[in-house]
């Protein structure tokens, strides 16, 4: 019996076998401009707070990272187009060996920005079934 193992995009090999595993997370954005409202910032905070609540330990194992980025910004600008961005959003995205492979608007945030528990749980919910 002969195996090739991947760990952290080293091979390791024994004959004939191949196992390759490739490297993968899950980027949570949260996406605003440089004007701002007391909803905006309250989108912002519930984001925030939900992942860390649900996704503490998968931020620390670099499973899930949370990025919030100012689409005015001239880096930035970029995201406007790659996810149809009209409006602050969040966007969970799919990553496998540095490249997107599937990505989701989660549209429901301004439906429930005036329920904490009920956004909470969207998020929750939302980047569990996507991470399956």
């Amino acid at each position: 019996m002969s195996f090739l193992f991947l760990f952290n995009n080293q091979s390791f090999s024994d004959e004939n076998k191949e196992i390759t595993l490739k490297k993968s997370k899950t980027i949570i954005y949260y996406f605003h401009s440089s004007i701002r409202c007391e909803t905006c910032n309250k989108l912002e905070d519930f984001t925030k707070n939900a992942v860390m609540k649900y996704f503490s330990k998968e931020i620390d194992g670099a499973i899930i990272e949370l990025k919030i980025i100012n689409i005015d910004d001239k880096e930035n600008e970029h995201f406007i187009k790659d996810y149809d961005l009209y409006m602050q959003a969040v966007i969970l995205s799919k990553i496998v060996d540095d490249k997107e492979i599937m990505n989701k608007n989660l549209d429901k945030i301004w439906d429930l920005v005036e329920n904490k528990e009920k956004y909470y749980l969207y998020i929750e919910k939302e980047i569990k079934e996507f991470m399956k």
